[in-house]
């Protein structure tokens, strides 16, 4: 009967009104206790609330947030916990249940989760790990920055040791793949890159940061000369991009990302820029007359399903008064 009853739901899910259906009639909070019990099944109940939150991730934390919390609660102290190949596992499953909005950082119970998550992922990327095990880890780690920042890390010598080591990952993988991208190569590695810029991102915003920064000054020299590498290899994936591959997303978040590295650094690879600036400047073009459905994929999406349309308009992560610096020789 309990099978029958999750062969219906998932029946159900898969219909144009069926998610919204099951939100509606409680079934989020069902499938939470189902999971939380552990009975028969449980593992199928899971798998029912990561495709629903795939969906209709705002409306179910709108309903639910306390019981999709005690589910998170569960999930990260199996994470912080295990010892075997399930804390890789668990990486996958858990941007399931990072929201956006703010529950995790409106309540002790969230923030636990946070506690816990971060000290998983710094005894995850402090130990040697093959690529499908440090993949989904940087994964994990862009889907927490997308949600809270930085705030997830913990203050102090170990946070900071921690956001230099997660910044430094991210830029090795981008650099590993962009600078011999391999065509089947690449298209299995553009969701982790496109995590990995989210992570650059927060490297940049971290470096800048004033006021209670998490980083020293040294860390921040050593990590700018590392980012500026890892954008010379940015540079390089969009200088050969050819004109039938511009509908990709990827390419979408690759210009972002390179647009939130020239917004703060107006002399850095000047030169580079100037001789891309043609590309960037028809490219955006290209989207804004289009209406491409590349933008409808923020950065974001390609790590998770999460995350609001953009304006169709590449041209807005251009930092323009920045551009009157530029020696153009073009």
């Amino acid at each position: 009967m309990v099978d029958d009853v999750y062969q219906c739901l998932s029946a159900v899910l898969a219909t144009a009104r069926g998610p919204r259906e099951l939100v509606i009639k409680g079934t989020v909070s069902a499938l939470c206790q189902a999971y939380l019990n552990g009975g028969h099944g449980s593992d199928r109940a899971l798998t029912l609330l990561m495709g629903l939150l795939a969906i209709a991730e705002a409306k179910c934390w709108q309903r639910d947030a306390p019981q999709l919390l005690a589910v998170l609660s569960k999930l990260s102290g199996d994470f912080l916990k295990a010892e075997d190949m399930t804390k890789f596992e668990l990486c996958e499953v858990l941007p399931h249940f990072i929201p956006l909005s703010p529950p995790l950082t409106e309540n002790s119970q969230g923030s636990e989760c946070l506690c816990r998550l971060y000290k998983g992922l710094a005894d995850v990327l402090g130990s040697k790990l093959s690529q499908s095990q440090r993949d989904p880890a940087l994964k994990l780690a862009a889907s927490l920055v997308q949600a809270c920042g930085a705030e997830w890390i913990s203050a102090g010598s170990g946070g900071s040791k921690f956001l230099a080591l997660l910044v430094n990952l991210a830029c090795v993988e981008v650099r590993l793949t962009l600078e011999e991208p391999g065509p089947m190569e690449m298209e299995g590695k553009k969701e982790v890159v496109t995590a990995c810029y989210v992570l650059m991102e927060m490297g940049i915003q971290e470096c800048l940061r004033e006021e209670n920064p998490l980083l020293e000054n040294v860390q921040k020299m050593q990590l700018m000369r590392i980012m500026e590498e890892a954008f010379g290899a940015v540079i390089f994936y969009l200088r050969e991009v050819k004109q039938e591959e511009l509908q990709d997303p990827f390419i979408f978040a690759s210009v972002r990302v390179l647009g939130a590295w020239m917004a703060e650094e107006t002399s850095s690879l000047k030169q580079e820029i100037c001789e891309l600036l043609p590309f960037l400047v028809d490219y955006a073009r290209k989207l804004f007359k289009e209406g491409s459905p590349a933008v409808s994929l923020p950065q974001a999406e390609l790590v998770s399903t999460k995350g609001s349309a953009l304006p169709q308009d590449a041209l807005s992560f251009f930092p323009l008064t920045d551009f009157c610096y530029l020696d153009f020789a073009i």
